[in-house]
């Protein structure tokens, strides 16, 4: 058995072939999860909470507010919309492309439940913000314990 030094072994073919399987494998998850430039865009999210509200934030840059939905449903906050493609140029060459377009959903489950009545949403500045007063249950039973 030969020993191959380990600084001829990291500059050897084996170790390139190593290196270019593992980058195929991570581009091949990333394509699947979201995370590579080239899939559907999926916002980013911040999610926060006061004593009063429950506070999302969603980076949606260059979104017109007409193309963004929001619902909330059995405790679930979904933003969805569509950031089209618009070029004006139909014979332009393109050197490197990282912005995504096309359909995206967001679904998140909020820590609590909330007064969807009076929900409120502003977009300033490529910034989605979504505040949501939290619901005064105040019909909540204690269930008193016993012991035998």
């Amino acid at each position: 058995m030969r020993l191959i030094p380990m600084k001829d072994y990291f500059e050897s073919q084996v170790c390139e072939d190593l290196k270019r399987e593992i980058d195929l494998h991570d581009s091949f998850f990333n394509d699947l999860t979201g995370d590579s430039p080239a899939s559907n865009p999926m916002p980013k999210i911040e999610m926060s909470e006061t004593k009063k509200d429950i506070v999302v934030k969603a980076e949606l840059p260059g979104l017109d507010v007409k193309d963004i939905d929001l619902s909330v449903n059995n405790g679930y906050l979904t933003i969805s919309g569509e950031k089209r493609n618009e070029s004006e140029e139909e014979q332009m060459n393109s050197f490197c492309r990282e912005t995504s377009y096309g359909y995206f959903r967001r679904t998140v489950e909020l820590p609590g439940e909330v007064d969807e009545e009076k929900i409120k949403a502003d977009y300033k500045g490529g910034v989605l913000k979504v505040v949501m007063p939290k619901a005064n249950v105040k019909n909540k039973k204690a269930i008193k314990i016993e012991t035998h």
